[in-house]
């Protein structure tokens, strides 16, 4: 097999050229997950979305992480939680997955879907993932009038959100272990929903059957900056563990 060269010009690669993987393979050694993640890279037509998208995000996300990325391909299923504009969602799509992006915010969605128009592996739902079905406030940020589109993942259907301001929209809210369930396996779930993890992650554990799910990376926030949600990240955190699913979930997504 020949390896082309990867345009991912600026990020940091390791040095992992046929050769080198050679003699990995004849000594029994394990390739570290961010090397099997370039092995890839060296396969897949990669874009420069997707470089800025390592550059700025999966490098610095833990080894779990990394590895579970590193699976996604065709006939794998990748569920976006808080897409926004779709960086994330576009860079599951050119590792080969399908993909299924959720977006409220109807700024953020209407470039979401532009971007995935055509695309038939590229799903986008306009709705909030919650522990039930319905509608809520999804309160804007505060500087959104200055910005709609670049402040718009900011928005937030918890209150107590420091930089949430006075304006929202009502949004349909999607029983998200009901979506799961729809969809019947998800190999990968990024979650990034502003504060309402600490409630979506215990209606998870509580609710859906964990085999349909293979990994879910989880972007959490600093409770010293939001201290509403300081018991409600510590419950989160033990109900994963005494659950037995911490090998399925990271807490370090960014």
């Amino acid at each position: 097999m020949i390896f082309k060269k990867s345009p991912l010009v600026n990020a940091r690669r390791p040095s992992l050229n046929p050769e080198a993987r050679g003699r990995i393979a004849k000594q029994g050694a394990t390739v570290r997950p961010c090397a099997q993640l370039f092995v890839k890279a060296e396969i897949v037509r990669f874009s420069p979305a997707f470089a800025q998208f390592y550059v700025s995000t999966l490098r610095r996300t833990d080894k779990a992480t990394q590895l579970a990325w590193s699976r996604l391909g065709p006939g794998s299923v990748f569920v976006d939680l808080g897409a926004n504009v779709g960086a994330v969602s576009h860079a599951a799509r050119k590792m080969g997955a399908e993909v299924h992006s959720v977006e409220p915010n109807p700024w953020a969605f209407s470039r979401l879907r532009e971007r995935s128009w055509g695309d038939s592996l590229w799903h986008t739902h306009q709705f909030a993932v919650a522990d039930r079905d319905g509608e809520a406030r999804m309160f804007l940020h505060e500087r959104h009038e200055e910005d709609p589109f670049g402040f718009s993942s900011g928005a937030t259907l918890v209150r107590s959100k420091p930089n949430a301001g006075s304006g929202f929209v009502t949004v349909v809210l999607r029983d998200l272990a009901q979506f799961i369930r729809d969809i019947g396996r998800v190999d990968f779930m990024k979650m990034d929903v502003e504060g309402l993890e600490c409630s979506l992650i215990p209606h998870l554990v509580q609710e859906l059957d964990w085999n349909l799910v293979g990994f879910v990376a989880v972007e959490t926030h600093d409770t010293a900056k939001w201290p509403e949600l300081k018991v409600q990240a510590i419950s989160m955190r033990e109900t994963v563990a005494s659950a037995g699913l911490e090998s399925k979930v990271s807490w370090n997504w960014v």
